[in-house]
């Protein structure tokens, strides 16, 4: 909610429970609205204007991440995982990929063509065959992060669909690569 809040329905007490988020000594007083959540294991990873929530479905207790813990910029947009378990995050200045198990963040270089991009709020999606999409404000981010183990410079791709339609009924949309929308 805009009040840094979340509601649960407790299925075998058949009620409904608050859970402030916002309930922090890391974060000011002033609340924000909460952009992502990506539901995980023990825990609820809740993306903010303020930073990364790690919320312990069990105990309700909050973890904060932001800047001063390693991730590139605290406005969280868009949250995800890999099949190996990691957290890609989408910022408001780059991609932070969090490894949950080591507990730290690494980033990664966008490709000089879409290094101004901004990634959109909550859009995001995991392909069949692993690959990690983003939606961003010049189209769609996605890689594969099994291509990108080994790699100082991992291969992010951006490609752009934008469809050009004409009056004549026997025309088709076409498809550009490298297009803004």
């Amino acid at each position: 909610t805009r009040r840094g809040e979340l509601v649960h329905f407790n299925i075998p007490q058949e009620h409904f429970e608050q859970i402030r988020i916002y309930n922090h000594p890391d974060i000011s007083a002033t609340k924000g609205p909460i952009y992502a959540l990506y539901n995980q294991d023990t825990s609820l990873w809740i993306g903010t204007p303020h930073g990364l929530i790690e919320l312990n479905k069990q105990t309700r207790e909050q973890t904060i991440f932001t800047v001063r813990d390693g991730l590139c910029d605290n406005y969280i947009k868009s949250l995800t995982s890999d099949p190996s378990r990691n957290l890609w995050i989408g910022t408001g200045n780059g991609l932070s990929m969090f490894h949950t198990r080591g507990r730290y963040f690494e980033h990664f270089l966008m490709p000089n063509d879409v290094h101004r991009s901004t990634f959109s709020r909550k859009a995001t999606a995991v392909g069949s065959n692993g690959s990690i999409y983003f939606g961003t404000s010049d189209g769609i981010l996605f890689f594969n992060p099994s291509d990108m183990a080994d790699s100082p410079i991992p291969p992010l791709t951006i490609q752009v669909k934008t469809p050009e339609f004409r009056a004549d009924k026997e025309s088709k949309p076409d498809t550009e690569v490298g297009k803004p929308l």
